[in-house]
């Protein structure tokens, strides 16, 4: 259980350091694994997704996650009541609750609530909490300690159920389509995609890679396809992530209005990273992975990736236009460069054009 020591304005100060972080997302993060922990309590059989999920995978995971994402399956439904949800109030820091009711979108059953503390640094703040009605499509789902670097525990240990770095690494993928299943590029909102981004990344940086990845994210990606009654298929909403990577990487040449919402939400997201500042270089990097893993997606599998990145000897005439990005890549470092260079071969045996 999180010590009652973890919501002082000392700890909140002592765990934040010299780091150039916002003290009230701090604060934010440590409130919404609060929620978590009397959410499991309550009602113990949901499945624990999203940004914030990450932090229990890796407990100095470098970002801020402050909502908590729930799959809840249909039949119990019944249970996400504000009456029951009250219940939460009785015994933890929490002083009120609503629904924020929104228009629906696309056929996906979802509810949103808000849940109220008195924050230290700033006027009344919340947490919000987002239920998903709907069968699991992750292929593993494990149980995690509720642990996390900004938290002191005690005993008993609460223990949640979240997907498999696998299943998360794919569920991210699939976020990070803005034009097809993936969250949208809109006016105040925009930063959202980055945060996918950024997790794709993350998870590829630091996890060894399932030879069933792809397989993975063709369950899920075709789940959203049909959520939203799209006449597309899962290699349709990899090419949106492998567009959205392209274009990041030269600097709009695809598409400048999209571009320039990236790039803002780029700036903005700095204050969701711990320990540096993230700027467009970054951002690159980060696009690299992406781009990689849509097309491990493509191609079914790393392997035959690797083979026709063997063979492929040539690139598509356009492709020059990537020339800068692999002078650049030079300089950073010979694993990304080599990482883009195989994903040029493998789009131009696909025949990709840009």
């Amino acid at each position: 259980m999180i010590k009652s020591s973890s919501f002082t304005k000392e700890w909140i100060l002592s765990v934040k350091g010299n780091e150039r972080s916002d003290q009230s997302i701090i604060e934010k993060q440590i409130y919404a694994l609060h929620l978590l922990e009397e959410l499991n309590k309550e009602f113990p059989r949901f499945i624990f997704k999203g940004g914030t999920a990450l932090s229990l995978i890796a407990e100095t995971f470098p970002r801020f996650s402050v909502d908590i994402d729930i799959l809840v399956e249909p039949k119990d439904k019944d249970y996400f009541t504000l009456t029951n949800l009250k219940n939460i109030l009785l015994n933890s820091k929490f002083k009120s609750v609503s629904e924020n009711v929104r228009q629906p979108k696309h056929h996906i059953d979802k509810q949103h609530f808000e849940f109220y503390f008195d924050s230290i640094f700033s006027e009344q703040a919340y947490i919000l909490l987002d239920v998903v009605y709907e069968s699991s499509h992750y292929q593993d789902v494990i149980k995690k300690e509720i642990k996390n670097h900004l938290i002191d525990i005690d005993h008993p240990q609460q223990f949640v159920n979240i997907p498999s770095v696998h299943d998360l690494l794919s569920d991210k993928l699939c976020a990070f389509a803005p034009n097809t299943i993936g969250k949208k590029l809109n006016e105040g909102r925009n930063v959202e995609v980055i945060k996918q981004m950024y997790d794709v990344s993350y998870l590829f940086e630091q996890y060894s890679l399932n030879p069933t990845f792809h397989s993975i994210y063709k369950d899920i990606a075709n789940q959203e396809i049909k959520n939203r009654n799209l006449n597309i298929t899962h290699k349709d909403t990899a090419k949106d992530t492998m567009r959205t990577s392209l274009n990041i990487l030269i600097d709009g040449k695809i598409d400048d209005v999209q571009y320039q919402l990236l790039k803002d939400a780029i700036r903005r997201y700095t204050a969701f990273v711990r320990d540096y500042s993230f700027n467009i270089e970054a951002a690159k990097i980060c696009a690299i992975n992406n781009l990689f893993a849509s097309l491990l997606v493509i191609v079914e599998g790393n392997e035959n990736f690797i083979n026709i990145a063997k063979e492929q000897k040539g690139y598509l005439n356009e492709y020059r236009v990537f020339v800068r990005v692999k002078r650049w890549l030079r300089l950073v470092g010979p694993k990304y460069y080599d990482t883009f260079d195989n994903c040029l071969k493998v789009m131009s045996y696909l025949n990709i054009n840009l």
